[in-house]
């Protein structure tokens, strides 16, 4: 069990850097395909679920991380315990994994 959770967050992972990708390009004008924009469009509708917490520590880790921070660099950004800020990035991936539909994960 434990590697089936490892396997659905590194998942996760994947599509939220995807997304966080596909992101940049849209806003500096590369056109996406349809598919590439179907994935944003996704995910970003389903990420307002997350709380501010878990959100932000996402958006930090994986969607916005183009400088590659590592873990206890976000957590000092957003003024976290260890301990906290794991619980939210694995809470919030796992919801993610939840709520998203299974076809996303095909994509990656």
């Amino acid at each position: 069990m434990e590697t089936d959770v490892k396997k659905i967050k590194k998942n996760v992972v994947l599509l939220l850097e995807e997304y966080g990708e596909l992101k940049r390009r849209k806003e500096v004008g590369i056109e996406l395909d349809e598919n590439e924009s179907s994935l944003v469009s996704s995910v970003k509708k389903h990420l307002v679920v997350l709380t501010k917490d878990e959100y932000n520590v996402l958006l930090l880790s994986y969607i916005d991380n183009e400088e590659e921070l590592f873990d206890y660099t976000v957590r000092h950004k957003l003024q976290l315990s260890e301990r906290t800020y794991y619980r939210l990035k694995d809470r919030g991936l796992m919801k993610l994994y939840e709520i998203l539909p299974s076809s996303l994960f095909d994509v990656i």
